[in-house]
């Protein structure tokens, strides 16, 4: 393990190798994407050589000096989920014909799929050091949508979500268990994993960009609004939102984002307003204009939507399930909220109390400052450092 000198350097000062991070999302809409690419700016700024080996729409790489880009197109695409991908076709003698000429010193597998096997099969036979990320709880995932896929066939689930979490947990176990380290994003991941997998764990917590996401961006809005930003699916729990706001008339719900739940939403919340998803200073205002933030996914690893909440001044109500939940000080930067009734509960009060609002959400915005992105980037460049050859 790295020493207490070693910390205490700087990590963009040391002489390092190239990484290779294989990752099979990069440029979509998701929390491994944003992450990845403020990896990209943080990289840029301390001038560190890393590659980024992803899925594209064309071949072809992007250079920009000392980073490269490298996107793959995939021949027979398969979408499990936004942030893992597999190619059936199978481009990997392509892909590894790239790095052939490449002096790797680590390979950071940043997801299961195969883009992330690519990059483990490359470790292996060049005998390199390998990292893993573990960014979402993939097994409660894959149990969310089983069981919402029989519902719909009118099947009784119950046999085929433990089969599907089963062999879910039996493959990130194959897939990771060949890393000399696994990093995840939050304590409850790990605790969740810790038990099927040989490799030891290190929680890596992502940051916020604190100016993107800021109050200065607030605009005034007649009456209260009450946001949700992620992707409109099932598995993020929203029908618990529909039943918060369905008849709620002392504030507006605001919706942003998109998904294959959206339609549904809509035709339950007529009251609500969907924006799809925002960009830049359209997103940055949508945050800072609401008065608080309802999130009620159970299965977030993380919840990169809840930090940017934080930075941008609202007080927050997440469940007490999932990676969210450690983000929030339980009434001092919002609730935890353990069920229905509890979160309607704590959004009533937040609605009514606007000194507890107010003061909350500057609470609030003090702790996001906490987690900056470089910060978080500077103790991932030690493990780098750590474990490279």
């Amino acid at each position: 393990m790295a020493t207490q000198a070693a910390l205490n350097r700087s990590p963009v000062r040391v002489e390092m190798r190239t990484v290779g991070v294989f990752t099979d999302t990069f440029d979509q809409v998701n929390g491994v994407s944003r992450m990845l690419r403020q990896l990209v700016r943080y990289c840029e700024r301390h001038s560190l050589s890393i590659d980024i080996h992803t899925y594209g729409d064309c071949t072809g790489v992007e250079r920009r000096d000392p980073i490269r880009i490298f996107r793959h197109r995939a021949r027979l695409p398969l979408a499990c989920y936004p942030d893992l991908r597999f190619d059936l076709w199978h481009s990997g003698r392509r892909v590894l014909r790239v790095c052939s000429g490449i002096d790797y010193g680590l390979i950071h597998a940043a997801t299961p799929g195969s883009m992330g096997l690519l990059g483990a099969r490359l470790a292996q036979s060049r005998s390199l050091p390998l990292i893993g990320s573990c960014q979402t709880a993939l097994p409660e995932r894959v149990e969310s949508q089983v069981a919402r896929a029989a519902s719909g066939l009118r099947l009784s689930s119950l046999g085929l979500e433990r089969t599907a979490k089963r062999l879910t947990l039996k493959y990130i176990g194959r897939f990771y268990d060949r890393c000399r380290l696994v990093l995840v994003p939050s304590q409850a991941i790990r605790q969740a994993l810790q038990t099927h997998l040989s490799s030891p764990l290190k929680v890596f917590s992502r940051g916020v960009d604190a100016e993107r996401f800021n109050p200065r961006f607030r605009r005034a809005e007649a009456g209260l609004t009450a946001l949700y930003v992620g992707r409109l699916t099932c598995e993020k729990n929203l029908n618990l939102l529909v039943e918060l706001f369905k008849h709620r008339e002392d504030a507006r719900l605001l919706v942003v984002g998109d998904g294959p739940y959206r339609r549904s939403m809509e035709r339950q919340l007529d009251r609500a307003e969907f924006t799809g998803v925002l960009y830049g200073d359209r997103l940055s205002r949508a945050f800072a204009s609401a008065d608080l933030f309802v999130f009620p996914s159970s299965t977030d690893a993380f919840g990169n939507a809840v930090l940017e909440a934080m930075s941008s001044g609202l007080p927050v109500v997440v469940s007490d399930q999932g990676g969210p939940r450690e983000l929030v000080e339980h009434e001092v930067t919002g609730f935890v909220a353990g069920g229905r009734d509890e979160f309607d509960t704590y959004v009533s009060l937040l609605i009514r109390d606007e000194g507890r609002r107010m003061e909350m959400g500057r609470q609030a915005r003090g702790a996001a400052l906490r987690q900056s992105w470089e910060r978080s980037f500077d103790e991932l460049f030690l493990v780098y450092r750590e474990f490279s050859l």
